[in-house]
């Protein structure tokens, strides 16, 4: 389906500008740009909506088969720290200063989700190239499940990212390169879950010591 309708909106202009730009050629890496692209956009889908509670389960059983037991039975009790309603936060007295930082942020993600788009459209660069840049974001992802079952709060989960950054992009790099080979992503998806969850179990027993 994706492929479907990135092929009827986007690829007519992208064979129009491949053709002026480069001649015949350009119907070929048209092509070819539309089943990076699509791959993309899928794997993005499938791993954020579709097979969210199926990784979140891969997850738990790897961390199970590794020995982690007793910190899954202790993750079950949990106390789930309540956040403020946003309705509630927004309207408490203090909105003059909300609604700036709301706004601000609204506009950074926009521009961000802009630029990486103008970004993928570069013939066969483009689409790796996007990949790559989210690194941070997609390590973190993967290892958002440890932070919920050691039952971290968003800035203190950001706050150990910042620690590492490193490993989240080198782990990121990795992951984002078995998600971008084409009809593979759905498997390799599955195979960074195990990857995040053996580098949870390092975590865990280093936190141990």
């Amino acid at each position: 389906m994706v492929a479907v309708i990135y092929y009827i909106i986007v690829i007519p202009l992208l064979i129009a500008w491949a053709v002026i730009s480069l001649g015949p050629l350009g119907i070929l890496l048209a092509h070819i740009q539309w089943i990076l692209q699509t791959n993309a956009i899928t794997t993005m889908i499938c791993r954020n909506i579709v097979l969210s509670h199926m990784d979140n389960q891969i997850f738990d059983i790897t961390l199970y088969l590794n020995g982690q037991k007793e910190f899954l039975r202790k993750a079950k009790f949990i106390n789930v720290r309540e956040k403020p309603h946003p309705v509630h936060n927004f309207f408490n007295g203090s909105w003059q200063m909300n609604l700036p930082l709301l706004v601000v942020h609204l506009i950074r993600k926009v521009l961000i989700l802009i630029i990486l788009a103008s970004l993928s459209l570069i013939p066969i660069f483009g689409p790796p190239i996007a990949n790559q840049v989210l690194s941070g974001r997609r390590g973190f992802s993967y290892m958002r499940r440890y932070f919920a079952l050691k039952g971290q709060s968003p800035a203190e989960a950001k706050d150990f990212q910042y620690e590492h950054l490193g490993l989240f992009f080198s782990f990121g790099m990795a992951a984002g390169i078995l998600e971008f080979i084409p009809l593979f992503s759905i498997i390799t998806i599955t195979s960074n879950t195990i990857g995040a969850a053996k580098w949870s179990v390092d975590l865990i027993k280093k936190s141990q010591k």
